[in-house]
């Protein structure tokens, strides 16, 4: 079995293979998933979306594609397998893979959200459009836009977001008189934004996108080489309001301690049950059949699920396809189960430390840390606190104090850097930490940082440096 390392494009109908209904997996399990290849796929572009290298296979045939980069292969007879956080496109062959552009910022807008909805992180103009009100185009929806230009050097750019992980989307570019002139097929194992150029305009051209699995939003604009910034930009509409509902999880995050979960649902169809479809730890979507079925005024709730019964860290994707076939938002919910890991480093000044520094990872698929968590009955943001420590007499520091003298921990704050995200750094400085003259030769000292992704109801991770001076 050869392996190909390449840089381009790939294919998109995923099916996911996952547990138990509401098991969590192991926090670092990797989610396999595959893909058909559509017959009318000339070629396919693989997008590494990660900062490490990705594997997948095509058929028989082994797939390298390097961290961050593009792999372009001929399409053939699939399926498609990966467990890497790869963007997929079925491609004809007068496709530009190296139009293919990613917005990097998008992981770290989709925490962001989670934290403080009205933040935002820094990306490009073209992505930031796809967050103020284009509508999204749900599973079973078609969106479409219409493009004129009398540059006969025009063509269609499409920028897209793929709200929900393992998104599938068909996009199609048609001429005036409804011929199809390209088409798409694109999905991520992950929410991405991405953009790229179809055909030349030809005076008009209709753009269609519809998503077959997950939720999408896009825009389409008639593009001259060199003077994109300078084009306008219109957004892929729905063609038609399915009523669908809105849903949500209560709460969006569950920590130790905290409220029962529930699924909710206003606004939906009348009287009518549907399937649940859901991703959990990246893994493709998995269906339960009639799960949840509406009341006379549209409203369902399902659970409650408790914080015990869940085995692990989980971050799900969730939303519901009614028998109508019109369908609700995507909603994300996390279970977090494990502590941070956490490392503490210190500098090599001489009695002891003058500065402290280290990392926090709160895994996978855990709730990260944020300034900006809900303050729900209490809780929040998350912390960072310090303690030293005397072993041979038992007191500790207090800032201020010259010697280890309290006989109760102080706890002075520590800074926290990079958030919202689930790999932080921190650190501290001289002003919080104990004076060199605190320090007595012959005796030994534990000083310990303590992290919480949530203040109140989070687990803390713990990190200790011990020393004893000559």
């Amino acid at each position: 079995m050869r392996t190909k390392y390449v840089s381009a494009l790939i294919p998109v109908a995923l099916i996911l293979q996952l547990s138990s209904a509401w098991a969590a997996p192991d926090r670092e399990s990797r989610a396999r998933w595959e893909e058909a290849v559509e017959p009318q796929a000339s070629k396919i572009v693989i997008q590494n979306l990660s900062a490490r290298p990705a594997e997948a296979s095509l058929g028989s045939e082994q797939i390298a594609i390097s961290a961050g980069r593009i792999a372009e292969i001929p399409a053939a007879a699939g399926p498609f397998r990966s467990d890497a956080p790869l963007l997929v496109l079925q491609a004809p062959d007068g496709f530009d893979a190296a139009s293919l552009e990613i917005d990097k910022a998008v992981s770290e807008e989709f925490l962001l959200k989670r934290g403080n909805p009205s933040a935002r992180a820094a990306h490009p103009a073209w992505a930031r459009e796809l967050v103020t009100g284009v509508a999204h185009i749900r599973h079973g929806a078609t969106g479409a836009v219409a493009l004129a230009s009398k540059d006969p050097d025009a063509r269609v750019e499409i920028a897209v977001e793929f709200v929900a992980p393992h998104t599938l989307v068909r996009i199609r570019q048609l001429d005036s008189l409804g011929n199809e002139m390209t088409s798409l097929v694109a999905s991520a194992s992950s929410p991405v934004r991405w953009r790229t150029t179809l055909e030349p305009v030809a005076g008009e051209s209709r753009i269609e996108m519809r998503t077959l699995r997950g939720e999408a939003q896009g825009t389409a604009a008639a593009v001259v080489r060199h003077a994109g910034a300078r084009s306008r930009r219109s957004p892929i509409t729905p063609l038609l309001k399915l009523g669908g509902g809105n849903a949500k999880f209560e709460p969006t995050i569950n920590w130790q301690g905290s409220a029962d979960l529930y699924y909710k649902v206003t606004s939906g169809p009348v009287s009518l049950c549907g399937d649940l479809y859901v991703s959990r730890n990246g893994a493709a979507y998995t269906v339960t059949p009639g799960w949840i079925c509406t009341d006379a005024s549209g409203a369902a709730t399902k659970g409650p699920w408790t914080y015990a019964g869940q085995s692990g860290d989980e971050d799900a994707t969730g939303y519901i396809v009614w028998s109508d076939g019109s369908s609700t938002n995507s909603a994300n919910h996390i279970w977090d189960k494990t502590a941070p890991s956490v490392t503490i480093v210190p500098n090599s000044a001489s009695p002891a430390p003058t500065a402290l520094s280290g990392t926090a990872n709160d895994g996978s698929w855990g709730s990260g840390f944020s300034a900006g968590f809900p303050a729900t009955a209490g809780g929040g943001n998350s912390t960072c606190v310090l303690y030293f420590y005397e072993k041979s007499t038992g007191g500790y520091w207090c800032p201020g104090s010259t010697s280890y003298s309290s006989g109760f921990p102080c706890n002075p704050s520590c800074t926290l850097s990079g958030m919202p995200s689930r790999f932080i750094t921190w650190s501290a400085g001289s002003s919080v930490l104990p004076p060199g003259l605190a320090h007595v030769s012959g005796r030994c000292y534990e000083w310990g940082v303590v992290i919480m992704d949530n203040w109140k109801y989070g687990k803390e991770g713990r990190a200790t440096y011990t020393f004893c001076v000559p």
